[in-house]
């Protein structure tokens, strides 16, 4: 090979390596943008996940006073059962009361009723008696 040759092939070279080093340096920029913005979604991963640990922690906070409000719920459902059942006794406690109230009403209104109608008798036999007796009299 001649030394033109060797020139020509050396200038190719040379180009091809200024094109590798364009390729690479077009990469390497390539590379460094999306670096950036890797690390850009990164931070808004990271903003993400802050803001998913505090909603957890909110509705934690949530899901125990929703525990204690079930509690307390139970507690009053277990109260109003008992309060229901000493509700039922008394009604029908007093249901039966008012039945025997009212044969023992029924009993004094017949006994009330015999006594009156025999005062009646009585005072209607006083008065014939007191009219035969004016009558006499007179």
């Amino acid at each position: 090979m001649d030394s033109n040759e060797v020139d020509e092939v050396t200038r190719r070279i040379s180009v091809l390596v200024e094109a590798v080093r364009s390729d690479v340096r077009t990469i390497a920029e390539g590379q460094a943008a999306l670096s950036g913005n890797v690390e850009r979604l990164a931070g808004k991963v990271d903003g993400i996940d802050q803001r998913l640990d505090r909603i957890e922690v909110r509705l934690d906070a949530s899901e125990h006073r929703l525990d204690a409000s079930e509690h307390r719920f139970d507690a009053f459902e277990h109260r109003f059962d008992a309060f229901e059942r000493r509700f039922d006794a008394f009604e029908k406690k007093v249901a039966a009361e008012f039945e025997e109230t009212r044969a023992m009403i029924k009993l004094s209104y017949t006994e009330l009723d015999r006594r009156l109608a025999t005062l009646e008798s009585g005072y209607s036999e006083l008065r014939e008696r007191i009219e035969r007796l004016e009558e006499s009299h007179s």
